[in-house]
Order: structure tokens, then C-alpha cells, then sequence
């Protein structure tokens, strides 16, 4: 009987943790597009001297560790700067976060990519994020490319700090943690369905119950071979 029950349990052992590696391999691999605007007509915001060019956004996820602008350089000389800030979007708050960055010198369209430590509680907060250049611009002007027809949900370009039509051509990326990407997953397989189908907990209930389904039939066909084995003796 002790035989049985220390079998028993450690083959039930094995199959939680298979069942837990696979389900963690299978959430390591998802990801999440990145969210803002990366189309429309453009239209060039020159960055002067005394300007800043920037653009409000309301985060959809958790983990904000990234924004992509796309810049308009056509002539620049080597070592060319901007310099880049992220707040809150609220009055006089201070920088989360604050870089300056060189742009290529081949000119052209190119993007400015700003990374940064992930901000775990981002989903659902506004932010603004800017950009200028304090040292002057040497040679052709940098434009920030916008798109004037463009209006994101919570979201606004800006000129030095005050609201203007349309949005600036970015992206912003999401760093998620595990509890975070099932919820991402729930809400994926939940999203548009009626009724019970569209309830995030209806999915986490399925979940356990064909867990609790396979575990009790492979305690099953464990218990028939270790009676067939003990009739034998």
C-alpha cells in the first residue's frame, strides 16, 4: 500500500511539472505587438532651437520599456544630438527618464529608438514623452514626422508642451511579466465572445478542470498497473 501511494505520488509529482513547463514555454514565447502610430499622411514638425516636439499616449500594458520616433534628417553634421524625456503627463512633473542620443549622419528618414528600465505599472497611465535639441541644430533642420489626420485613443502631439492636431509617427514596446501575459492571454481568447465565452475566468476554470481531467486519468491507469502487478505476485 506505502508502494502504491509513493508511486502514485510521484508520478502525479511529474505530471504538474510537466504540465507547469510546458504551460511556461508556451507564455515565455508569447509577445505583444507594439502600440501607437506608425502610419498616415506625414507631416514634418521642424525642431528648432526653442522648440519641443513631443506627444501624449495613454499606455494599453503593463512594462513600458521602449518608444520609437521617426525622425526627418536630411542634412546633419556628425554628432548631432537630441535629447529625449519621458513624464507623467500632468503638470510640471519630472522626468521618469531623460537621454540624449546622436543621430546618424546619412540623413534621411531614420528612427530614434529610446529604451529604458521596464515601468512594471504603466498599463492605463498617461504619459508625454519630448524631444529637443539644446545645443542648436547644425545644417538642414531634424523634422519629426506626424500625421495631422491621426487621433490615438488618449493621445495628442505637442508643441512645447501644449496639444496639437494629430499624433507623431511612434511606437511604444512592452516588457510582460508572466502573471501579465496570461492576462494578455485570457483576454485575447476571451475578446468579442458572448455570454460565458467573453468572462476571462471562464477560461482559467477550463484550464483547471482538463488538468484535474488528465491527472485523474493517469492516476487511473497507474492504479490498474500497480494492481495488475501486485495480483501477480
Amino acid at each position: 500500500m506505502i508502494k502504491r501511494v509513493a508511486v502514485l505520488g510521484g508520478l502525479l509529482a511529474v505530471w504538474l511539472l510537466v504540465v507547469g513547463f510546458v504551460a511556461k514555454s508556451a507564455l515565455d514565447r508569447l509577445s505583444v505587438p507594439p502600440w501607437g502610430n506608425p502610419s498616415g499622411a506625414a507631416t514634418a514638425l521642424v525642431l528648432a532651437d526653442d522648440t519641443r516636439i513631443g506627444q501624449t499616449f495613454t499606455a494599453p500594458l503593463p512594462g513600458l520599456h521602449r518608444v520609437d520616433v521617426l525622425l526627418d534628417a536630411k542634412a546633419i553634421e556628425s554628432g548631432q544630438q537630441v535629447v529625449f524625456h519621458l513624464q507623467p503627463d500632468a503638470p510640471n512633473a519630472d522626468d521618469l527618464w531623460s537621454t540624449t542620443l546622436s543621430l546618424r549622419e546619412n540623413g534621411g528618414r531614420q528612427t530614434l529608438t529610446v529604451e529604458f528600465p521596464p515601468l512594471r505599472n504603466s498599463k492605463g497611465q498617461s504619459y508625454h514623452f519630448s524631444l529637443e535639441a539644446p545645443g542648436g541644430v547644425s545644417g538642414e533642420p531634424i523634422a519629426v514626422v506626424s500625421a495631422l489626420e491621426e487621433m490615438l485613443p488618449g493621445s495628442s502631439a505637442t508643441l512645447n508642451g501644449q496639444p496639437i492636431p494629430g499624433d507623431l509617427w511612434f511606437q511604444s514596446y512592452y516588457s510582460l511579466r508572466t502573471r501579465e501575459k496570461i492576462d494578455v492571454l485570457l483576454s485575447r481568447m476571451a475578446d468579442g465572445r458572448p455570454y460565458i465565452l467573453g468572462v476571462k475566468g471562464f477560461y482559467v476554470g477550463l484550464g483547471a478542470v482538463y488538468v484535474l481531467v488528465l491527472g485523474a486519468l493517469m492516476t487511473s491507469i497507474v492504479l490498474s498497473i500497480l494492481r495488475e502487478q501486485e495480483g501477480s505476485l
